[in-house]
């Protein structure tokens, strides 16, 4: 059986507003800073969606200057519904995560109305604090 892994720190977000549908280009949809105030290493991503949603573009970067962690693909392909038997599908990464550093999702809805609230990313982290 595969080790478990032990996550310290536990960062999350959703998009906190309506992307309606006539927005077919990339909007940013979620920014989850570090506000621990001290330094992680992000190991794995879990992005959740409601269902419908399959078919929306996201990328995924790092601070924001277009450091991709994920380049652009569909909701399905990294993540799962929100109401899939699933309970937790992680995303490997392996990002340093200081404390002025945050990821952000952009999102293309396709054409789809995204509600407040449908899609949610969270970075799971470890902190040398407490090793």
């Amino acid at each position: 059986m595969p080790e478990r892994v032990h996550y310290d720190q536990i960062l999350s977000g959703q998009n906190s507003a309506d992307i309606p549908v006539g927005n077919n280009g990339e909007v940013i949809a979620i920014v989850i800073p570090n506000d621990r105030s001290r330094n992680l290493t992000v190991k794995a991503l879990v992005l959740r969606y409601a269902p419908g949603l399959e078919t929306c573009t996201v990328e995924l970067f790092y601070n924001q200057d277009n450091a991709f962690i994920v380049g652009k693909n569909q909701l399905t392909a990294l993540g799962n519904s929100n109401v899939a038997a699933v309970p937790r599908d992680e995303l490997p990464v392996n990002i340093p995560f200081d404390n002025n550093s945050k990821i952000v999702l952009k999102i293309n809805p396709n054409g789809l109305l995204i509600k407040k609230g449908d899609i949610s990313l969270t970075l799971l982290a470890t902190d040398e604090k407490f090793k």
